[in-house]
């Protein structure tokens, strides 16, 4: 009797058909880039002023440069070392439209009166140099309506929210493949029909469906490429996916330079969703799924498939019913021993500790990571150099990580990046705040924010990788599932952090350096996994985490210091050893 791991050996031999349908796979990376940070382009708020009727309508004379009217008509903003975008000097500038001498008409009317303050009555006037046209100035969603673009972008990841929880079940209970193509032609669909929003609330919408429907392809993408790699390509294939993403977000500048206007950029970005519809049906289904299913012909079929492609050499007695079929039976016997995977998780008190504090880490990590990606226009220099940047960040940065986690460990490298995270984040924050208006001191901000970005694609990257090892084989897939649904609270809650920098703008930076640190801390606590086996059931990883955890300050904090639960199935295995614990 041969593990489903030793046919798949025996059928790799030179790998090539492995390595291709895993990159394959895992390019949806790039539409997914492209999707999940589209608001920094679509949706980007350019440089905005109340609108002036008399001097923006289509008969003004173009005689005064934006600068006069800044300095003439429109107060500055001290706190946010810029002119207002939401308020304006109430001057009489009726009798200016369509004067020909509209100069003078301006200085006599402003000489002549002690203006108020006031909103902007007429919407708002729009800088066209960098876009033509974005959500937020086509549905003028500043000031008073900037909320509205915030929510906008935390609907969306509302929906890849419930798409992360409902993903994983469909592709355990459908397969891998076909939730990936499902998702890949809705993403297309779905992802056109967003260029037609005829309004704010019908964008939303279809972008939330967007979410809901294309993040299923990801996530069966991803596990896919895990269940159809050899063992030595596991961690290169578990980050994989995030190395593409980046290459996306480099990718999209180069769409995003192209297209100015987001109606047609949007279309462009939901086509890099086409190729992969066509290659999906050249992709066998998991044989490990179809074993999980015991559709053990089918699972023959894709081996002998996968062998003859990787021109595997020896001959091998493919007959997965005869092999596997009694480790099938046997898995069916341990789930339903171990019971509500859930469950057994949270009721064991170092297992429920560990469980909420990853989730704390994951929750942080994505708020800071997808809030610099997201933030990419208010950062010195060009919008499109500086998210390409990024996703160079994130190619450099996992790369590094599949090296420095077998150099280091998983705990050592969450530590050490998060805290380059968060004292990134801090510098940057000094430098907005002291150097405002010098120019050298805004493109040091700029390279904090970079390495800011690396340390949180870092984390990331090797948060993936630990929370496999920590948690046993009964309860990793509930371990991941909620480590996901905590990123994407994170990545829900981004948007309205950033949103508070258009009125203290040092104050964003601020929050993602402080809450990357505390997550730090947290994640110093958690054991180091570097060279150990991993775990398979629930007693045994709660004996894991109790012997390195019991004197921890963290089990203090959670009032289990010296303590744990007693399982009722542990008892006779105590009293066994207790002589020998005494002579001990």
């Amino acid at each position: 009797m041969r593990s489903i791991d030793t046919l798949l050996e025996d059928c790799i031999g030179n790998g090539r058909y492995q390595a291709a349908i895993i990159s394959l796979v895992l390019l949806v990376g790039i539409p997914a880039a492209f999707m999940q940070t589209a608001t920094v382009f679509i949706a980007a708020l350019p440089d905005a002023r109340c609108w002036i009727e008399a001097l923006d309508n289509d008969t003004a004379s173009d005689v005064l440069s934006e600068d006069v009217i800044k300095s003439t008509l429109i107060p500055y903003d001290e706190i946010a070392q810029r002119y207002d975008r939401c308020h304006m000097f109430n001057y009489n500038l009726t009798g200016c439209e369509g004067n020909l001498n509209i100069s003078q008409c301006v200085d006599d009317a402003t000489n002549s009166t002690s203006p108020n303050i006031g909103d902007c009555q007429d919407g708002h006037y729009f800088n066209k140099d960098i876009f033509e046209s974005t959500v937020a100035t086509e549905w003028d969603l500043l000031c008073g309506r900037l909320t509205l673009k915030s929510g906008s972008t935390s609907v969306f990841y509302f929906g890849v929210f419930a798409g992360s929880i409902i993903g994983g079940a469909l592709s355990d209970r459908f397969g891998r493949i076909l939730i990936y193509k499902i998702g890949l032609l809705a993403g297309l669909v779905v992802g056109i029909a967003v260029a037609f929003s005829p309004n704010y609330h019908v964008f939303s919408l279809l972008r939330f469906l967007l979410a809901l429907l294309y993040k299923p392809a990801s996530l069966a993408a991803v596990v896919y490429a895990l269940e159809v790699s050899r063992e030595r390509w596991k961690t290169t294939a578990a980050l994989g996916y995030n190395i593409i993403y980046g290459l996306g977000c480099v990718i999209m500048s180069g769409l995003a330079i192209f297209w100015r206007n987001w109606r047609p950029l949007q279309i462009a970005f939901s086509l890099g969703f086409l190729p992969l519809v066509l290659t999906s049906f050249f992709l066998p289904e998991s044989p490990r799924w179809l074993v999980s299913k015991e559709k053990f012909a089918e699972a023959d079929k894709t081996l002998k498939l996968m062998r003859k492609r990787n021109h595997a050499k020896g001959v091998v007695d493919l007959n997965t019913e005869r092999d596997l079929a009694p480790v099938a039976a046997d898995k069916r016997e341990v789930n339903n021993k171990d019971g509500n995977s859930l469950i057994e998780t949270f009721s064991r008190p170092y297992s429920r500790m560990m469980t909420i504090n990853n989730m704390f880490v994951w929750m942080i990590t994505s708020l800071v990571y997808y809030g610099i990606s997201l933030n990419s226009g208010a950062l010195a220099g060009n919008i499109y150099v500086n998210h390409a940047l990024g996703g160079a960040m994130d190619i450099i940065a996992i790369s590094l990580c599949i090296v420095a986690i077998s150099k280091f460990g998983c705990r050592n490298c969450t530590v050490m990046t998060l805290v380059l995270c968060g004292l990134s984040c801090l510098l940057s924050t000094v430098a907005l705040h002291v150097g405002a208006g010098v120019t050298a001191i805004k493109y040091v901000g700029l390279v904090l924010a970079m390495s800011g970005r690396f340390g949180s694609s870092a984390a990331f990257a090797v948060l993936f990788v630990h929370t496999v090892e920590l948690f046993p084989t009964s309860g990793r897939n509930t371990a991941l599932g909620l480590a996901s649904m905590a990123a994407r609270i994170g990545s829900i809650i981004t948007p309205f952090t950033l949103q508070i920098q258009y009125q203290v703008p040092w104050l964003t930076q601020a929050i993602f350096g402080f809450t990357a640190l505390a997550a730090a801390c947290v994640a110093y606590s958690f054991p180091e996994t570097k060279d150990n086996s991993l775990l398979m059931t629930f007693n045994e990883t709660e004996k894991y985490f109790e012997k390195n955890l019991r004197s921890s300050k963290m089990a203090t904090i959670y009032c289990i210091s010296g303590k744990r639960d007693r399982d009722p199935d542990e008892a006779s295995v105590d009293e066994e050893d207790a002589p020998t614990n005494e002579k001990l």
